[in-house]
């Protein structure tokens, strides 16, 4: 995902395993730009909940006017959409949409505790 902040700041966030360059282990990358072409790594945004979970593919967005209810003070939260895979046992287990929200901006993120959103048993 990426959003650009009210400060004009773009924040990408990517699929990145920080101990090895294979797939597994994924949590969310950030880095940072002021024009779009000058990258600066940042510490990971989006931890897995477990060492049998990985967080995949998502996406950002400020919300600037606090529709999440997550911040009733700012007007800088950040809200990140994504799906959890889990893997117990090294095999392909379920998948389910998460939420977690920033109050710094986008470095820094907790996940949402009423997790998973959208869980594999979803009729919508």
């Amino acid at each position: 995902g990426m959003h650009i902040a009210p400060d004009g700041t773009w924040h990408i966030y990517f699929q990145y395993n920080p101990l090895t360059p294979v797939p597994g282990n994924v949590h969310w990358g950030h880095a940072t730009s002021k024009d779009g072409y000058t990258w600066t790594n940042q510490k990971i945004a989006i931890w897995p909940p477990n060492e049998y979970t990985s967080v995949f593919s998502g996406s950002a967005v400020v919300d600037s006017n606090n529709t999440s209810g997550f911040f009733p003070d700012q007007d800088n939260g950040v809200v990140a959409m994504y799906t959890l895979a889990e893997y117990p046992g090294g095999e392909p287990g379920n998948q389910y949409q998460a939420i977690a929200y920033s109050r710094d901006g986008g470095y820094t993120f907790e996940a949402y505790e009423g997790n998973p959103v959208i869980n594999r048993y979803s009729t919508q």
